[in-house]
């Protein structure tokens, strides 16, 4: 079998760029990825957040997890720690869920 394999092992990564936040095709490709990926019983996971649309997109899609340049920049692990505590107590972001797993 060629092309590319898609590994399906309890989660799912949707990877975005920052153009796919305002397109009306990759929102249709994220809802169905969501859609399929809840089907299936796995988790979504999507990478790459850089703009608020995006985010927005994703929370009312039912994303699970999120990640990328929206939330944070990558930092040395000493740092996290006042970043994650001055980041909760802000929330900025829309539709932001927490959860603890």
């Amino acid at each position: 079998m060629n092309g590319p394999i898609l590994p399906l092992s309890g989660g799912l990564v949707i990877r975005l760029g920052a153009q796919d936040g305002g397109d009306p095709g990759s929102a249709l490709i994220v809802s169905g990825v969501i859609a399929m990926a809840r089907a299936l019983g796995l988790k979504t996971i999507a990478e790459g957040i850089e703009t608020a649309e995006q985010a927005a997109m994703l929370a009312r899609e039912g994303s699970d997890e999120v990640q990328g340049y929206w939330y944070a920049r990558p930092m040395p692990a000493d740092q996290y720690e006042r970043w994650l505590r001055d980041y909760l107590s802000a929330a900025r972001a829309p539709g932001m869920v927490l959860t603890e797993d």
